[in-house]
Parts: C-alpha cells; structure tokens; sequence
C-alpha cells in the first residue's frame, strides 16, 4: 500500500515554489518522516545541460536556470515526444515508491505545469498554487541569477489560473512568512492523508 502523501506545487516563475519545497523537506526532517522532491522538468534540464556541453559552456548547477532556453526546451520537447516527462515522472515516482516500501512520507513535485495538471490528479496529488506579485517575482529570479529570464506569458508557463487548487500560499513577503504560509496550508492536507503526521513550527 502506498502510503505517501503528494503535494504538487504550481505558480508562476519566481513565485517561491521551489523554496517552498525546501521547508517542506525541513518540516519533515524535523518529524522524521521521509520527503522527496521529484521534478517533472528533469528531462529538461538534461537537455540545457547537453546544449551548454555542445557549447563549450558549464553549468555552475544542474538545475541552475536558462530560463529562455528551458521555456523553449519545454515547448519543442512537448511537441516531439508528448509524453515524454510524464513517463520519465512515472518511473521516477516508481523507483521512490520502491525505495520507501509503503512508508508514510511526503512526495513533492514543485514544478507542475498546465498541461500536467490533469495527469498528475490521476496520480493522486493535492494542488497548492504558491503566488506573489508579477514585481516580486522578476525580482527574485534576477537575484538568484538566471542565466536569462523565463517569460511568466510563454505557453509553457500559461493557464496556470485555470487548475484548482487545493490550497495557496501567499509568498509577497519574508521567508519567515513563508514558511508559516507553508506550514499552515500543507499540514491540513497532511493530515488529511495522514492523521499521524503534524509538523511542528520552528
């Protein structure tokens, strides 16, 4: 029996999704309880990795961010192999489900899209839409030094507004906030799945 508990996380670039993956994982580190990041953009990025190699260019990080290039990856990759990132998500949860032999545990994609969404309700994840002002975001992604800036009205990033979510969390402010905005969103959900499971404040 799977007894994992699936958040998918969707919002804008430089929404905060990502950081609110990583309290996530700190929540559960703190409780104990086993929490995994799987991303349906990896194929992605292994595709920016092998176009900067081509280029005589590195990486200073594997998920370190060419915004213009993933949106276009993202497009052209969906176009030639639809189901692509589906397949590779469902055999890496396949291998996370193997790994935690039915443990309870938290299993976090924070990188869902639009055109995801619909496969990833059948999967048996909660939507939580993190968002933040159009000003905030570009701010932040220019702060964490993105190779170039993905566009927030690219196709890959639209209709965001057209998923239900299960739950928001607001990221306008402080990365205190944050975490309480986390926390006091997801812990409903957690323990809707998982009664036994609560994630202490800290």
């Amino acid at each position: 029996m799977d007894g994992s508990v699936k958040v998918a996380l969707y919002g804008p670039p430089g929404s905060g999704k990502s950081s609110a993956a990583g309290i996530l994982e700190d929540c559960c580190g703190v409780i104990g309880l086993p929490c995994v990041l799987v991303k349906l953009a990896d194929p992605l990025y292994e595709a920016q990795s092998a176009v900067y190699r081509i280029a005589g260019r590195k990486l200073d990080d594997f998920y370190q961010k060419d915004g213009e290039l993933l949106n276009s990856l993202g497009k052209h990759i969906r176009r030639i192999s639809p189901m692509l990132l589906h397949d590779r998500f469902l055999a890496r949860l396949h291998d996370v489900r193997r790994a935690l032999g039915g443990a309870p545990s938290l299993i976090v994609c924070d990188d869902m899209r639009f055109p995801d969404h619909l496969f990833m309700r059948n999967l048996g994840f909660a939507f939580v839409r993190v968002f933040a002002p159009d000003e905030i975001c570009l701010s932040r992604r220019q702060e964490r030094g993105d190779l170039s800036l993905a566009s927030a009205s690219h196709v890959t990033e639209t209709n965001l507004y057209a998923i239900t979510p299960d739950g928001s969390i607001d990221n306008s402010g402080t990365l205190d906030a944050l975490r309480r905005n986390v926390i006091d969103t997801l812990e409903c959900l957690l323990a809707a799945s998982a009664p036994e499971v609560r994630c202490r404040r800290g």
